[in-house]
Parts: C-alpha cells; sequence; structure tokens
C-alpha cells in the first residue's frame, strides 16, 4: 500500500537506493534499521519503497553528522598528541637538568679516564685470550702427537689475533695485531 500523499514517481526501492548512495544493499538497510533513512512510504510486494527525496536528505544528514563526529575526534586526538609532545618535552628538560647536576657533583667519568681504562682492560684481555691456544695444546699434548699439538695452538692463536682484530668498541679502535703468516696444513681436514 503506498502513502497518496507522495508522488508515486519518486519512489525508489532498497537496491535502487543502494546504488544512488554508493553502498551496498545492506549498509541501506541497516541504516533503516538504525532509523537513519525516513520510515517506507509503501510497499511493492516484498520490498519496501521510500521517498528518494526524503530518503537523499535523511543520508546526507546522516553523513554530515559522521563526518562531524571525525573532525571533533581528530580534534580531540591531536589535542591529546600535542598533550603527550609536551609531556615527553618536559620529561626530557627534566633528565637534562638531572645530567648537568650530577655532572657538576662528579657522578659521571670524564671520557678520557674511560678510553684509559678501556684500553688497560683490552691488554690484559689480549693476553688472556692469547694464551688460550698454549693451555689447549697442553691439554691436547696427552692424546696427540706433538706436531698436531703445535699445529692446534698455531691454528687457534690465529683465529684468535684475527677475532681480536675485528674487535671493535664505538668510538675506540683497537690495536692492530700481527697476524701470523697462513702455511698450510693438511690436517684436521684442511687442504
Amino acid at each position: 500500500m503506498i502513502n497518496k500523499n507522495v508522488d508515486v514517481d519518486s519512489l525508489v526501492t532498497v537496491v535502487e537506493l543502494s546504488e544512488l548512495f554508493g553502498v551496498s544493499v545492506r549498509t541501506v538497510q541497516r541504516l533503516a534499521q538504525e532509523g537513519v533513512l525516513p520510515e517506507p512510504e509503501g510497499k511493492q510486494g516484498n520490498a519496501n519503497l521510500y521517498s528518494l527525496k526524503r530518503a537523499t536528505r535523511a543520508y546526507c544528514d546522516y553523513l554530515k553528522k559522521k563526518v562531524e563526529q571525525q573532525a571533533d575526534n581528530s580534534g580531540d586526538k591531536l589535542k591529546e598528541e600535542k598533550m603527550q609532545a609536551d609531556i615527553k618535552l618536559k620529561e626530557m628538560q627534566i633528565e637534562i637538568i638531572q645530567l648537568k647536576t650530577d655532572i657538576k657533583k662528579g657522578e659521571y667519568i670524564d671520557r678520557g679516564t674511560v678510553l684509559k681504562d678501556f684500553r688497560a682492560f683490552y691488554k690484559v684481555f689480549k693476553r688472556f685470550a692469547l694464551n688460550i691456544p698454549g693451555r689447549i695444546a697442553a691439554i691436547a699434548k696427552g692424546y696427540v702427537e706433538p706436531v698436531v699439538s703445535k699445529g692446534i695452538k698455531k691454528d687457534l692463536r690465529q683465529e684468535i689475533t684475527s677475532m681480536l682484530n675485528n674487535f671493535t668498541v664505538v668510538g675506540y679502535k683497537g690495536e692492530t695485531y700481527k697476524q701470523e703468516k697462513p702455511y698450510p696444513s693438511k690436517r684436521h681436514g684442511r687442504k
């Protein structure tokens, strides 16, 4: 039954509204259920018929409100992001003040002292690391021939020297150590 006060030519179905609005039929049905669209003006079979003019106006109002809400939300989001940035700035300023205070109190070590201590540590570490091949060779002497034991010592020393040469720490380049000349060896599966 169609309302007699409405122009029959301006009545459209949900399918026609979905095509006009550029959305799915399901979206138009959901909008009708949520009360966004006006009540149907009548039916044609099982299909609801809507006034094109009233439905279009209602949908435009709905979109306008949706855009305004998003604008409000994005404005709130920008305010929140600004507040978070201000908080981080204040925290960083506090850290800078704390660092300056600690430096004045002498709670930080200057770079020269750190480098001097690091160099001393590195020399001790190098001596320790380069003694490892000799210790392993001494242990291996009881299990392998002396020539093989010397070869193990030489190979390990060469490997450790290579590793020490590649050892770097940010801000400090370690000493370069002489690498022993590689020697041909057929032991340990090498050719």
